[in-house]
């Protein structure tokens, strides 16, 4: 089963951080269509959600090559 990621949200306000602790990266993007079908600007949103999935990337690479499995 893929592993949850934990976002950390002490750097967010009050609000967003409340919502993050029960929404995805999924949820997210659902929310920056339904304000781009509305006309909104979502050119921060989507920059977000990719620096996001790089910063997660990035993460998963280095467990990848320094953590050591318990068969080891």
């Amino acid at each position: 089963m893929p592993r949850t990621k934990k976002t950390d949200t002490a750097r967010l306000s009050p609000e967003n951080s409340e919502w993050m602790k029960t929404h995805d990266k999924g949820d997210l993007r659902d929310l920056a269509k339904e304000l781009a079908e509305r006309g909104e600007d979502v050119t921060a949103i989507v920059r977000a959600i990719e620096d996001l999935e790089e910063v997660e990337a990035e993460e998963e690479e280095w467990e990848r090559t320094h953590i050591v499995s318990d068969e080891e």
